[in-house]
């Protein structure tokens, strides 16, 4: 058995477009909009997913008074290689990602759609993907496929 985990973590922390605060704002709404429309079905559908969060960073109040934040944050444990994760997100859910994308910032131009341009999509997922200090997980030698599956003893968590 060994020590290393067969998951990986994603930490994905990016800055949302803007260069004024009303750009921000703006993008920071449609943002929040589409990750309300956002299920499990498309993380299933990858099936090396464990867990996966969203999350805004960085609260601020406009002028306007209206809380909104500056960064977007997608946190992940799955299992494999980060190229293979990349690709399976892009072949899966890649239009959920071309949405998302044209909200942040530093998003290179020809990057959507996605699923044309999977080697910089990783690249780009990559350079904001933020290193994990430490982590824990109660099942480390297992991959999802193991941990879901009924035959094995395995539930599955629906919404």
């Amino acid at each position: 058995m060994s020590d290393k985990p067969k998951q990986q973590p994603l930490s994905f922390i990016a800055p949302i477009k803007g260069e004024t605060e009303v750009e921000v704002q703006k993008n920071y709404n449609k943002l929040s909009g589409l990750i309300a429309q956002v299920d499990a079905t498309g993380l299933n559908n990858v099936g090396t997913v464990h867990f996966g969060n969203f999350i805004f960073l960085e609260p601020a109040t406009g002028d306007n008074g209206q809380k909104y934040y500056k960064k977007f944050a997608l946190f992940t444990f799955y299992d494999g290689t980060f190229e293979q994760y990349v690709k399976d997100f892009v072949d899966k859910v890649g239009n959920t990602f071309n949405a998302l994308l044209a909200h942040l910032d530093d998003v290179p131009e020809d990057l959507i759609p996605v699923e044309q341009s999977p080697q910089e999509f990783a690249e780009y997922v990559r350079k904001y993907d933020q290193p994990v200090a430490k982590w824990y997980a109660a099942y480390p030698n297992k991959i999802v496929k193991e941990i879901t599956n009924p035959v094995q003893g395995g539930t599955y968590i629906k919404e």
